[in-house]
């Protein structure tokens, strides 16, 4: 399975949140085979995490690390953007005011933070 590649995502729960409700957000998702890896950007850098996929939902799915640790990543909607990420993002406010859909944010951010 490879995650929706026009999607942004939130990481929702990983080591360093573990009880959810995470805010980062992973771009250009990807997982990588030979070893398996969760492969993303943030709006920073690359990242590449070893381990295995573990559940696949329609519109999320989790990833075992190798310390065994669980990553959830979540497909972005233009509502929770709005609801919950707006004062979590840079310029967060500004973005939600100029986009009107769930692909137009989507969109924006593969054009503004292009791998």
């Amino acid at each position: 399975m490879q995650p929706n590649l026009k999607a942004l995502y939130v990481i929702f729960r990983s080591p360093h949140r573990p009880e959810g409700n995470g805010t980062q957000l992973a771009l250009h998702v990807q997982i990588w085979k030979n070893p398996e890896r969760l492969c993303f950007y943030d709006t920073n850098r690359g990242h590449m995490i070893e381990g295995n996929m573990d559940e696949v939902y329609d519109h999320s799915f989790t990833f075992k690390d190798h310390h065994g640790e669980i990553w959830e990543l979540r497909e972005v909607t233009m509502e929770e953007f709005r609801d919950r990420l707006t004062r979590q993002v840079g310029n967060g406010e500004e973005i939600a005011k100029a986009l009107e859909t769930t692909e137009n944010l989507w969109e924006w951010y593969r054009k503004t933070f292009p791998i």
